[in-house]
């Protein structure tokens, strides 16, 4: 987007994963809309490998990345994102890692979310990964039929995890 005699007009090419795109980019692109009618938001759907890699290579003119992964990038964060596990330890109002990997695990694919990658390596328990999917509605979807449990963050589960029971992880 540019300004030419105070108006800013343009494409505005946003990377963006599954979850922000599902709760904050609606929002977004209604405000452009409105304020900004001249500028044209693009959004590509990606993994935080891939929309770093977009940023560097400028494909891309932002995008939603965790602290993890920003590196030598210029990195504003907006928001603290908890990570939570879940069923079938309901019962507890927190759970550790350990207790979570007594569970088939179902986790997004390596390099989809660098924090909880992260996470797990620190782990001296390893997790008995079952599947791993790109997408968290498909994560979702086998959790919430009984096939394991998952590991993510509150966005996620506020777009994506309807009817699945989730605990905060401690710490």
């Amino acid at each position: 987007a540019f300004n030419i005699n105070h108006k800013v007009e343009g494409k505005l090419r946003v990377g963006s994963i599954s979850s922000i795109t599902t709760l904050w980019m609606p929002e977004v692109v209604h405000y452009f809309k409105e304020n900004y009618p001249k500028v044209k938001i693009e959004i590509l759907d990606g993994n935080y490998d891939e929309i770093r890699e977009w940023i560097i290579r400028g494909q891309v003119d932002c995008g939603f990345l965790s602290s993890i992964v920003a590196d030598d990038l210029k990195f504003y964060p907006l928001r603290d994102d908890t990570l939570c596990g879940g069923y079938p330890l309901a019962a507890h109002s927190s759970v550790t890692l350990p207790q979570l990997f007594q569970y088939p695990l179902i986790i997004e694919t390596p390099g989809c979310d660098n924090d909880i990658q992260h996470l797990m390596l620190k782990c001296p328990v390893k997790p008995n990964i079952f599947y791993s999917f790109r997408d968290d509605t498909l994560i979702m979807s086998f959790v919430r039929n009984g096939l394991g449990v998952t590991i993510s963050q509150e966005l996620v589960l506020k777009a994506f995890a309807r009817g699945v029971v989730s605990r905060p992880l401690s710490p």
